[in-house]
């Protein structure tokens, strides 16, 4: 079973393993050579820190059973520690998945702020993902100003909100990844136009996902605001929807979805 990790690990690696949590941490061995730590949300250990067992402890099974101690042969037992590689494959770990919402058109007047968020972004572990928030420098209009903005982002936000963009084309790259575990997302993109009218500002309300049962309920509730330099006294205020899927496909048979 498991038992507290200070029995095998030092002090320094305990303290990392814990981090901020109330209780100290537990470990177990999985097999005669893996010893494995139950981490925490709040554990601050990360790859590239030191992981040291105490000297002393550990030894051969085989040595051990035979009456073997550490004291006879010091160089039988544990002593010293490795470093967590941040670059060394975590081979049974999950990938995290990145996901963009937020609207595709934006309006021409120069103060509307554009939100995207990344809210149905999934990671792996306990610790809270990380956003890499860029646009595309060669689709993007004034890519160096908008980029200079998101890299002053907090790094754990899944929402950015942007006025006063200058220009008319923008490509959103979005990749989140896990500091606890060292894994990164797919890199996600989201193109946005201004355009050249007063067209009003759109975003489709609804579940966070690509997939859906067809014999489930959806639903989605589209939202629109008349733009900020909108001219009601001139034009018609009213705001018609029109909905449309586009191309749904079942995807257990790839075959396309005409359900209502």
């Amino acid at each position: 079973g498991a038992g507290v990790c200070s029995r095998v690990l030092d002090t320094a690696t305990v303290a990392l393993i814990q981090g901020d949590y109330a209780h100290v941490p537990k470990c177990y061995w999985s097999s005669a050579t893996t010893l494995v730590a139950q981490l925490n949300f709040y554990t601050a250990i990360r790859p590239g820190d030191t992981v040291a067992v105490k000297s002393g402890v550990i030894m051969p099974a085989a040595y051990a059973s035979s009456g073997g101690t550490c004291a006879a042969d010091p160089t039988k037992c544990s002593l010293g520690g490795l470093v967590i590689d941040a670059d060394f494959p975590c081979d049974n770990c999950k990938q995290p998945s990145a996901m963009l919402n937020g609207p595709t058109l934006i309006s021409y007047c120069p103060a509307e702020v554009l939100t995207l968020d990344a809210y149905g972004s999934k990671g792996v572990g306990p610790v809270p993902l990380i956003y890499e928030w860029r646009v595309d420098a060669s689709r993007t209009d004034y890519a160096s100003e908008i980029n200079d903005i998101l890299a002053a982002l907090p790094t754990f936000s899944p929402k950015v909100e942007l006025a006063g963009l200058p220009g008319s084309e923008y490509v959103f790259l979005l990749r989140v990844h896990s500091p606890l575990l060292g894994t990164k997302s797919e890199l996600v993109e989201w193109s946005v136009q201004r355009t050249g009218d007063r067209s009003p500002a759109l975003s489709i309300d609804g579940p966070f996902t690509l997939t859906h049962r067809p014999s489930a309920l959806l639903t989605l509730q589209g939202r629109a605001e008349l733009a900020e330099c909108w001219d009601a006294a001139v034009s018609d205020p009213t705001i018609d929807f029109a909905w449309r899927a586009l191309d749904p496909i079942i995807t257990s048979t790839g075959a396309n979805f005409t359900g209502e």
